[in-house]
């Protein structure tokens, strides 16, 4: 769900055509918001042991596989989600101009999702199955490339068309 938030930047027409930039955007906020409530919850509702397995357990499926690794990528995305989450809503009081804090914001939310999408496929039960795997990668990817075609593909197809500002009317 994450790692869909890029989809939902209002960059892409496709996705904020129907509805408009306004609402999509909102989305984006209220779908952050939440989502990051539920990750920063998430590691206390797990109630069994790191790397221990249980008695009963032979199969090891209740069990975390929580390496340093794992905790590492786990903890840092945990701490940077929180700071991306309050930079965007304090970003009228911030001393950077929006152009900064877009590109910050851009490339901050992939250095986390880099960093979620190891510690889901390094952790997880279930995420490091080779199909579940190729699933995170293949949103991670979607990820980056939306990043690429917002502040790469996008501009150096501008460049081709540049518009000129006519007039200014107040």
């Amino acid at each position: 769900m994450l790692l869909m938030e890029f989809v939902l930047s209002g960059r892409f027409k496709s996705v904020s055509g129907p509805t408009g930039i306004d609402l999509t955007m909102r989305f984006h906020q209220l779908i952050a918001r939440s989502l990051t409530a539920f990750i920063l919850i998430h590691p206390f509702l797990y109630v069994t042991p790191l790397k221990h397995p249980l008695p009963w357990d032979t199969t090891g499926q209740l069990t975390l596989g929580l390496g340093t690794a794992s905790i590492l990528t786990g903890l840092l995305s945990w701490v940077l989600l929180v700071l991306l989450v309050l930079f965007a809503i304090f970003r009228d009081q911030l001393p950077y101009r929006y152009e900064t804090w877009r590109l910050s914001h851009g490339l901050g939310a992939a250095v986390i999702a880099a960093m979620g999408t190891h510690h889901a496929i390094d952790a997880g039960r279930y995420s490091g199955h080779p199909h579940l795997t190729a699933y995170w990668l293949g949103m991670l990817g979607l990820a980056v490339f939306t990043l690429l075609y917002v502040y790469v593909i996008t501009p150096l197809r501008q460049l081709r068309h540049p518009y000129r500002v006519v007039s200014v009317k107040k």
